[in-house]
């Protein structure tokens, strides 16, 4: 049999496993069969037999319908599969990060792919912690099949170290779109299989086909199932890189400007704060007990690799409007990534308010954050009422910018933070020509999975 490397290959827990999720693995695989041109024979994994050790045809997708016994040697049609195929769908549930040594199997996966680029990792600090995270993700695509309430509020996962593996939708249009699927997941979703279901599962078809045609380096050989590292819960191995921008240890927090991936374009993180007060000595701490501003974003995008360039500007400065304009106005134009974060304090009376409308009305694309503390009810309302007149902004407006509402807590505020630079990715590719290459690790970039015998 020709072997033909498969455009993703499913890795998921087989508690997960359903008349659902068969059917979006189906579904699927029609679709990115239909976006592509290239001839393929779309032999699935029901076709091979565990002791069948020959090169499997299947350039659409590839999931382990058997199983195998944990701890045991892989099927070597599944390591062939997971080390060639372009894409690594991961499908997200409490059952697919589990602790249990015995039922690591979506771990071993997961890390089998992540070696074919070689294993990466990056420290960074978490409310004192010293916490890793994997940076070599590139075409790992996680899927949320149960939504966040499940997933991060019950649960804790993902785990930290593959936090910054990006899992939203790549849908600039509707971000309502985007909440309904990180709140419900995909499960619910695909059980009323309505529209919504289709629309989701066509856009990721379109995003694996285009990741697809340039995937990670092949596996070479077939690692030792035993020996393989967990990359959710276990320490890096000594064998995994550390790229060299990578916190010291004992450093107090990352640093907000990490060396540069490239001087400009996406791989440039804009942040331009307005202040009522700015201070050399005293950053902004928006949310009490936690770190700056400037801190939370970069701990929020270390796994990015993006170059940060921050900005503090008082809000009653003479020349305020004429900074912010030169600063997003470049930064739009080589196609940067800036965020504006807007202290709630500076919208407390008329001239405040109308200083941020006039540097929101200047022609730039980027985001808007106005961080305000769940602890701080003035904050909250300040933030809010302007989030009213900001629903006032005329389309050509809104196009251009990714608004989100007040960030009550830190940890949304982490969450928010990607979130936004990602959607300022896909504007840009949607309005904008892309004038520099992309850093390799930008963007979603998710997983497959094989097989656990009780997962």
């Amino acid at each position: 049999m020709s072997a033909t490397v498969p455009y993703f290959f499913l890795s998921y827990s087989h508690s997960d496993w359903d008349n659902y999720l068969r059917r979006f693995y189906q579904d699927l695989r029609e679709l990115v069969k239909r976006k592509t041109t290239e001839s393929v024979e779309l032999k699935i994994r029901e076709d091979v037999k565990p002791n069948d050790d020959s090169s499997v045809q299947m350039a659409g997708g590839f999931r382990d319908a058997e199983g195998v016994q944990t701890g045991t040697a892989w099927f070597p049609a599944i390591v062939d599969a997971i080390g060639g195929a372009g894409v690594f769908i991961c499908i997200y549930s409490p059952q697919y990060f589990s602790k249990d040594p015995s039922h690591d199997f979506c771990a071993k996966e997961f890390a089998t792919f992540l070696l074919r680029e070689g294993l990466a990792y990056d420290w960074y600090y978490h409310r004192g912690e010293r916490l890793f995270g994997i940076v070599s993700s590139r075409n790992v695509f996680p899927v949320l099949w149960q939504g966040e309430p499940d997933l991060l509020d019950l649960n804790g996962v993902p785990p930290e170290s593959v936090r910054s593996i990006k899992y939203d939708l790549q849908v600039a249009s509707s971000e309502g779109y985007n909440n309904k699927y990180k709140a419900e997941g995909l499960w619910k979703i695909a059980v009323r299989r309505n529209p919504l279901y289709l629309d989701i599962v066509d856009r990721m078809a379109r995003e694996i086909v285009l990741r697809g045609r340039t995937p990670p380096p092949p596996l070479d050989g077939r690692p030792d199932y035993a020996t393989l590292f967990n990359p959710f819960w276990d320490p890096p191995p000594a064998s995994a890189r550390k790229p060299s921008d990578a916190p010291a240890s004992g450093s107090a927090m990352p640093s907000a400007t990490r060396p540069a991936v490239q001087a400009s374009g996406p791989g440039q993180l804009v942040t331009l704060e307005l202040r009522d007060t700015v201070s050399a000595t005293k950053p902004w701490m928006p949310y009490p007990g936690a770190p700056s501003l400037v801190a939370l974003v970069a701990e929020s995008m270390w796994g990015r690799r993006l170059a940060m360039l921050h900005v503090a500007l008082k809000i009653d400065s003479p020349d305020l409007l004429a900074t912010a304009k030169a600063l997003l106005t470049e930064a739009t134009t080589d196609q940067a990534r800036p965020i504006l974060f807007i202290d709630p304090l500076v919208l407390a009376n008329g001239t405040g308010r109308q200083a941020v409308l006039d540097i929101i009305s200047l022609q730039w694309r980027g985001g808007i954050i106005i961080p305000a503390s769940a602890k701080q009810p003035r904050a909250v309302a300040l933030a809010d009422a302007f989030h009213e007149r900001l629903k006032l902004l005329p389309p050509e407006r809104t196009r251009d910018l990714i608004i989100r509402d007040s960030v009550p807590t830190d940890d949304a505020f982490r969450t928010a933070v990607p979130s936004v630079a990602d959607e300022i990715l896909a504007r840009i590719v949607a309005f904008g020509e892309v004038k520099q290459p992309l850093p390799s690790n930008v963007g979603p970039e998710r997983r497959p999975r094989i097989s656990n015998a009780t997962r």
